[in-house]
């Protein structure tokens, strides 16, 4: 969806990755500087494209948290043993978020 939720098959509801915080598509009016930011993390497309690249290498694990943001479930995203919440952020395709759940980029994937 962008490049901090993600949709998957067998899951009813989207999943917001914990503890980071991507470019928005549409900033609706809102002033944050997520939506003002301009640049490699301040394109949308290219850290929602990043985001599914890591995701078409292969299964993912997802481990939810407790809790929901607008209708989305909150959760560690884990590929190939790599934490993917942490490495958007070690890209810069987002910027990590600790008030948000941010145990999501400290987590160990297994």
């Amino acid at each position: 969806i962008d490049g901090d939720t993600i949709s998957c098959r067998n899951i009813p509801e989207n999943i917001r990755l914990a503890g980071i915080d991507a470019p928005d598509k549409n900033c609706r009016g809102r002033r944050s500087g997520n939506c003002t930011l301009r640049g490699e993390r301040g394109d949308w497309n290219v850290s929602r494209e990043a985001l599914q690249t890591m995701l078409r290498r292969g299964k993912v694990q997802v481990h939810f948290y407790n809790g929901t943001t607008y209708g989305r479930r909150i959760a560690l995203v884990c590929g190939r043993g790599i934490n993917l919440n942490a490495r958007m952020v070690n890209m810069r395709y987002a910027i990590a978020k600790p008030t948000w759940t941010g145990r999501g980029i400290r987590d160990k994937c297994k």
